[in-house]
């Protein structure tokens, strides 16, 4: 443990289980749960209290929904729009994120005259890999009202574009309870979304889904809210988060 004062004091690694980086939040703990090293697990109700408490000290607490809270927002994204053809060479994959589906499909080549190209929709989050080099990403918009525009975006800045445009017409994603966990298939998200799923919930790799224990599926739900997607069946507000 280090008593010089760190940024975040109190940290939240997994739901309940928290990495004290102060030592003066130690007499805050006690009754509260197990202090093992600098490892303590919650195990009382009186999560916010305990929160509450260490704060008014003046120290820094990072909680799971502290960190949810300080996640990216999704940006204002432009609806699809009519599909323009766009020139693309032999050794171009375009692809294109389907909100709908939440995931990228391939773009058929469409041949003009001689050349060849792939006819790509105004407002779209596109794709393109040369071969197995990096992959480079556009959002399409309108050039002087009708000519194809793409403005090259970094790959998280892409991906929150295109889950805005998914939340208002994709699906809710479907979990599914085996033993005590919760199972779902979560799309591809921003480096800083995917670095916070792995807190969690854990990915299994034989059902390919994540998972996290059915008590902490409001941490989840709360997350992915965070990337305007919901959860069905709805999940009970039930958590080691009461007041106290």
């Amino acid at each position: 443990m280090k008593g010089n004062n760190p940024p975040t004091a109190f940290e939240e690694l997994t739901p309940n289980i928290f990495v004290v980086h102060d030592i003066r939040v130690t007499p805050f703990l006690r009754g509260e749960g197990e202090l093992m090293g600098n490892r303590f697990t919650l195990t009382s109700w009186r999560r916010d209290g305990l929160f509450a408490r260490i704060r008014q000290r003046g120290l820094s607490v990072a909680s799971l929904d502290d960190q949810i809270a300080d996640l990216p927002r999704l940006p204002h994204a432009p609806s699809l729009g009519d599909s323009h053809w766009h020139p693309s060479t032999a050794h171009e994959r375009w692809s294109m994120y389907d909100p709908a589906q939440r995931m990228l499909v391939p773009l058929e080549r469409t041949p003009r005259n001689t050349q060849s190209g792939v006819m790509i929709p105004l407002g779209a989050v596109v794709r393109r890999r040369h071969g197995r080099g990096i992959p480079e990403w556009f959002g399409c918009h309108a050039l002087n009202g009708y000519h194809l525009d793409l403005v090259p975006l970094d790959e998280d800045t892409a991906l929150l574009y295109a889950l805005a445009q998914a939340a208002p017409v994709a699906p809710a994603l479907r979990w599914e309870r085996i033993d005590t966990f919760a199972h779902l298939a979560v799309p591809h998200l921003p480096r800083p979304h995917m670095n916070l799923l792995g807190r969690l919930a854990r990915f299994d790799q034989l059902r390919q889904t994540w998972a996290t224990e059915i008590t902490h599926l409001t941490f989840l739900s709360q997350f992915l809210h965070r990337v305007g997607i919901a959860l069905t069946p709805t999940v009970p507000p039930t958590r080691l988060s009461r007041k106290g």
